[in-house]
């Protein structure tokens, strides 16, 4: 009798381990799904959704234009400044450093303007922007500036319909025309990027066949 029931008894114990450790398994499990960290949202998502949080419509698209402004800025200035060091033709270390100071100064009056009209823009470069970065930044000689000229190529192709759109159709009067002010100097950086780009693939089709 005596023996059934320590029998009985180590079965009991031992179903209410197993049972203990199963609900701490599952326990472990859900806490750990429950804590799953959310992504990072991109610096032009914040601002955005601060700007929307402050203003309507038709004010917001002004706002979103001002920051597609500074994420151009943002982009040029650093890719500029890789330029510099990743270079293997002179004409793309001479656009780097275009890019470079005349992004800069923009992004000084894009700051300035925003602020002004009560409008957040982002201060750091957007998930594509950085992945463009870590791209380019392992490159260098006629790989580099091939890759880096067909990148300013199109992001100045792409910053001439931003801000033709905004000095045609801003809201803000004051927007609109510093927008229409600096279409020239976009399209003089689209014009040396796109005499860059050629150099440089003639450069690297060259180098490719040898």
């Amino acid at each position: 009798m005596e023996n059934e029931k320590a029998t009985l008894g180590r079965a009991a114990f031992f179903s209410a381990f197993l049972t203990a450790l199963i609900i701490a398994m599952f326990t472990v499990m859900f806490s750990s799904c429950g804590t799953k960290e959310t992504p990072a949202k991109d610096s032009d998502v914040i601002a955005d959704e601060k700007n929307q949080s402050q203003h309507v419509a038709p004010k917001t698209t002004d706002a979103e234009f001002m920051v597609n402004a500074n994420v151009i800025n943002l982009k040029e200035i650093q890719l500029g400044q890789l330029a510099q060091s990743n270079y293997a033709l002179k004409d793309v270390n001479d656009l780097g450093k275009m890019m470079e100071k005349e992004h800069m100064e923009t992004m000084k009056e894009v700051e300035s303007l925003a602020a002004k009209k009560q409008i957040t823009v982002p201060k750091t470069l957007t998930g594509t922007d950085t992945d463009d970065y870590d791209r380019l930044k392992n490159l260098v000689g006629s790989d580099f500036d091939k890759a880096y000229c067909d990148l300013m190529v199109k992001g100045h192709q792409d910053a001439i319909e931003k801000f033709t759109e905004a000095s045609l159709n801003a809201s803000d009067s004051e927007i609109k025309e510093w927008a229409k002010s600096k279409l020239p100097a976009l399209r003089i950086h689209l014009e040396h990027a796109q005499n860059c780009q050629s150099v440089a693939g003639i450069k690297h089709d060259t180098q490719s066949k040898q």
